[in-house]
């Protein structure tokens, strides 16, 4: 139901938001983790991701239907 629901233009905005809201709890999480080491400043830490998502900027919504920029890039 949830690809049903969603799957259009009109209602991308609430995809985004949940994916936005997603970004900022983990954000807080790392938040928390990086203010709990004990010596932070010898602390090395990468973060970085497996895939992107798509968000209807070429026709496709999130992630494993095509090989745009968007769903194959990593940000590190």
């Amino acid at each position: 139901a949830y690809f049903k629901a969603f799957q259009s233009k009109e209602t991308i905005g609430q995809i985004k938001n949940r994916y936005h809201n997603a970004v900022h709890f983990m954000d807080e999480l790392f938040g928390s983790f990086f203010a709990s080491l004990p010596q932070r400043d010898e602390a090395v830490v990468i973060v970085t991701g497996d895939h992107g998502e798509e968000f209807f900027e070429h026709g496709h919504l999130f992630h494993n239907s095509h090989l745009t920029h968007e769903q194959t890039h990593v940000p590190l």
